[in-house]
């Protein structure tokens, strides 16, 4: 395996060994991470490492003004994670050969700068403790086997390798490594489960490239390495004889990305099935964000109270995680909208949401709740802006149907089935209630057979805003029996619902055309509220 000693060289070795950290692809367009790197090995090389503190690297590095107080502020220690698991990453992939590895160590801002050498790893699971420390991939990608015969699809194997490891490192919110190299592996005799054994890595994606008659065939296929059993495969074919070669790979690469990488693909609805049997007090950030995961495919009253919880107990181990900040602003709005929460909760999942995009304004998951908490808590305009923000951040992720729903409230019509309709062809596996676009669009034009179709897509029939729509199309068709039939079953999940209906329904949708439309369509399903 790959080992690391202190050594004595010079600074112009370390120095060089910077600029090829700061020119690689993982540091590209990372402009904070790339000063903080420069500052902190700069100071070390000059002698002032004593200097290297929170305060410093904020004012000098970071350019915080020098009332920056690193007692409220955790910018500088969420940034220092973020550039531990950046430089993890890239001595994983493009720094895999490099003399020299520079290191933060957690818990300090002073970097190591150490020699590399090479020793026998006494067992597997010595070389998995020692490479795997800080960066923990949940897939890696195979370099595709070239099947080719014909010299100018012979490119398309390795471009479409270089591809998937680019789009899922910059679209997905799974750590990714690679691309590892077929033939090395070969050599070591390493299938899916050494491979997980040695590089940490739950799941391996890999398969081939192959010509027939003008065409290309790509199969793809993911297997769990702590089974060895295949997940999820499939075979792309596209025409190459004259055809854009780069734009064959991006095509292919987003669907391989919305069918495994994305927030509601083979990969996370797995992880998301396993964290159900986990003990609340193992929860780590990302078993945290797994609960909430579920949660948005559920929304139940117990998902909420499980995902709550165990977002809670993440936030009190690791303060300064963005995504887990945003996402408890996300759970303190539902815990208002859906459970019957007091107002303040509002403010406080404004507050969270404020604090994560300070903490990393890029972070998907972050724009993502921002936009969904603005609905609630922001003007229209303000709201419309996050959402845009953030699809342009990631347009690739299903995950955009979330915006689709609230762009359909604040009557954003075309927008909100153009998001639907992205989502649902980057994976079709998406939740019911992304349905409520198509609901409230037909709803809107009075195109009341339409709506019911789609009321019946959403098949979530524990959340309430399900038999809602369902009964608000019977109603407006006129449809009394069946109306009555589902207003009953409203009435079983929420027994209260004639008191509390008009200000849950408040709570929910906020703006009064889509409140007053729904209410309506309530009375003339036989529900006096």
């Amino acid at each position: 395996m790959t080992g690391w000693i202190m050594a004595d060289f010079s600074a112009d070795r370390v120095k060089s060994q910077l600029e090829r950290i700061l020119a690689s692809s993982e540091f590209e367009d990372r402009q904070q991470l790339c000063q903080f790197l420069r500052y902190v090995v700069e100071q070390t090389l000059n002698g002032q490492s004593g200097n290297i503190k929170q305060y410093t690297v904020a004012v000098e590095a970071l350019g915080y003004g020098a009332n920056f107080d690193p007692q409220s502020n955790p910018t500088v220690r969420a940034h220092a994670r973020q550039l531990r698991r950046a430089l993890s990453q890239y001595y994983f992939t493009e720094g895999i050969e490099d003399p020299i590895r520079i290191d933060l160590p957690k818990g300090r801002y002073v970097p190591d700068f150490q020699l590399r050498t090479v020793t026998k790893p006494s067992s597997p699971e010595t070389v998995r403790e020692d490479t795997v420390q800080q960066f923990k991939p949940i897939l890696a990608v195979i370099a595709l086997s070239d099947l080719c015969q014909d010299e100018s699809c012979r490119y398309i194997a390795d471009g479409l390798t270089e591809e998937l490891v680019a789009v899922l490192t910059r679209f997905s919110p799974l750590p990714v490594m690679g691309p590892l190299h077929k033939e090395r592996l070969k050599q070591e005799n390493m299938g899916p489960r050494q491979i997980g054994t040695r590089y940490g890595v739950r799941f391996v994606l890999d398969g081939s490239a192959r010509d027939r008659k003008g065409y290309v065939r790509i199969v793809a296929r993911l297997t769990d390495t702590t089974t060895g059993t295949n997940e999820w495969a499939d075979m792309y074919e596209a025409q190459f004889d004259g055809a854009d070669l780069l734009e064959i790979e991006k095509e292919i690469s987003l669907k391989v990305l919305g069918a495994i990488a994305d927030v509601h693909g083979v990969i996370n609805k797995k992880l998301v099935r396993e964290i159900q049997s986990k003990p609340p007090d193992s929860y780590s950030v990302h078993h945290a964000m797994l609960k909430f995961e579920h949660h948005l495919r559920r929304i139940s009253a117990r998902s909420f109270t499980d995902a709550k919880s165990a977002l809670e107990k993440a936030l009190k181990i690791q303060s300064d995680s963005a995504p887990t900040r945003a996402a408890l602003g996300g759970m303190y709005i539902d815990g208002y909208a859906l459970f019957g929460g007091s107002k303040d909760l509002l403010d406080r999942a404004l507050e969270m949401v404020e604090s994560a995009y300070r903490l990393d304004s890029k972070d998907y998951m972050v724009q993502r709740l921002r936009a969904f908490v603005y609905f609630h808590t922001r003007t229209a305009d303000e709201f419309k802006q996050a959402v845009e923000l953030a699809v342009k951040t990631n347009p690739n992720l299903s995950a955009i149907g979330e915006f689709s729903i609230y762009c359909a409230f604040t009557g954003q019509f075309d927008r909100a089935v153009e998001l639907f309709e992205r989502a649902r062809q980057i994976n079709p596996h998406i939740p019911g209630w992304y349905y409520y676009t198509h609901f409230m669009a037909h709803l809107y034009r009075d195109e009341y057979e339409q709506a019911l179709s789609s009321a019946q897509q959403i098949r979530m029939p524990a959340f309430l805003v399900d038999p809602i729509a369902r009964a608000v199309a019977l109603g407006y068709l006129g449809r009394k029996e069946e109306a009555g039939a589902v207003v009953a079953e409203l009435l079983q999940l929420v027994p209260d619902f004639k008191e509390s209906g008009q200000e849950t329904i408040q709570r929910i949708f906020r703006y009064e055309q889509p409140v007053e439309l729904l209410l309506e369509g309530l009375r003339k399903a036989g529900m006096e509220i």
